[in-house]
């Protein structure tokens, strides 16, 4: 009997062993898409859930970290992501600190990502030559 209850744990260990690094890659941060189109459209998802869309939008999401994907199908926008004093924040992008933005003319064919670590408070996400006719998102985190 002693030795099926041994078996049953050294089953238990190996299981654990081999599913341990698969949970670990499951929990990757959840993914935040900002994404410009080609005239005054400004989008944000959480996955597939549409967030915001529009001019002068706003969306609330948890304060934690996210991946940050920022995608721009545009010549003529730029994206910044600012706190509430205005001051554009850092994230990590391939590794390294950056600030979270992108130029005017930046249309890329692929996506940037940027790590964050979204604490409590209000962020908006901006395109500066847009700003005045309200090319803004209020991103609140709670």
């Amino acid at each position: 009997m002693r030795a099926g209850r041994l078996a049953d744990v050294a089953l238990a260990g190996i299981v654990a062993a081999v599913m341990a690094p698969q949970a670990m890659a499951a929990k990757k941060p959840p993914k935040l898409v900002a994404t410009f189109g080609t005239g005054l459209t400004f989008d944000v998802k959480r996955g597939k859930k549409l967030l915001s869309s529009g001019a002068d939008g706003s969306a609330t999401v948890k304060a934690r970290k996210y991946r940050f994907v920022v995608r721009d199908n545009s010549s003529f926008h730029n994206f910044r992501l600012v706190n509430a004093k205005g001051k554009t924040i850092k994230g990590k992008l391939r590794k390294k600190k950056r600030m979270v933005l992108t130029g005017v003319g930046a249309t890329r064919k692929k996506a940037t990502t940027y790590v964050l670590n979204l604490k409590k408070g209000v962020y908006t996400l901006i395109c500066d030559p847009h700003e005045t006719v309200g090319m803004t998102v209020k991103l609140t985190a709670k």
